[in-house]
């Protein structure tokens, strides 16, 4: 008996791995990098998020208009994020950035998958961000999902789940130095909603999108007390 369930453990992990699904690529040349040092900008190159959950931004983050509110909010978590989490010099918030210049690029995540991104050309660089490498932020969604009603099934609740607050960010990281791609796609996370939504959800799930995006760089991972 131990031997079938070990056999279907394994047949389980083997087949979860297989229909899992790349969102995101990081290029071979920089996988094995451990920079720091570094200057970083990170530009927003969107109008305003995607928001859903309107309601939960105002409730939870601050009154106003959803879209700056959450933007404000993002902004400070994120860079903050980055800051504990990496040995880069400088980090830059760039709220405002024209596209002109930029090379409109479909990259291929999967055959299935690809995102559009604006980019310079190969072998260029944007001399007045004066960084070695630019995050371009493509696009942020929130929502929040529902949860779902589980059911008694010989004595035991099963099926059900909590709601989630999801978010998405589309990106691409170019290396302002050699003039190339680094790494582009999509990274999300979510946070279970047990009682209520509260700004601490917020805070769990920006930071783990930002620690997505640093695990898909060629930086220096530090412990926050390490610094």
């Amino acid at each position: 008996m131990k031997f079938y369930n070990f056999f279907a453990i394994a047949l389980i992990s083997f087949l979860l791995f297989a229909c899992s699904t790349k969102t995101a690529i990081l290029m071979d040349e920089y996988k094995d990098n451990k920079l720091s040092g570094k200057d970083l900008a990170i530009v927003k190159a969107f109008e305003n998020p995607s928001i859903i959950n309107y309601d939960d931004v105002t409730d939870d983050l601050g009154s106003g208009v959803p879209e700056e509110v959450y933007m404000a909010f993002f902004k400070l978590n994120f860079i903050d994020a980055f800051k504990s989490n990496t040995s880069l010099k400088e980090i830059k918030f760039i709220d405002k950035f024209s596209k002109t210049g930029l090379t409109e690029k479909v990259l291929d995540i999967s055959d299935e998958d690809k995102i559009r991104a604006y980019l310079p050309s190969e072998g260029n660089i944007i001399d007045s961000l004066k960084s070695d490498f630019i995050l371009f932020l493509y696009g942020i969604n929130s929502s929040r999902v529902a949860g779902q009603t589980g059911s008694y099934v010989n004595g035991a609740y099963i099926g059900g789940s909590f709601g989630k607050l999801y978010q998405q960010i589309s990106f691409a990281l170019w290396d302002n130095v050699k003039g190339k791609v680094v790494s582009y796609g999509r990274v999300d996370d979510d946070s279970s909603i047990i009682f209520g939504m509260t700004k601490g959800h917020w805070e769990s799930v920006v930071n783990s999108l930002a620690m997505k995006l640093i695990r898909l760089s060629p930086f220096k991972i530090v412990h926050p007390s390490q610094k």
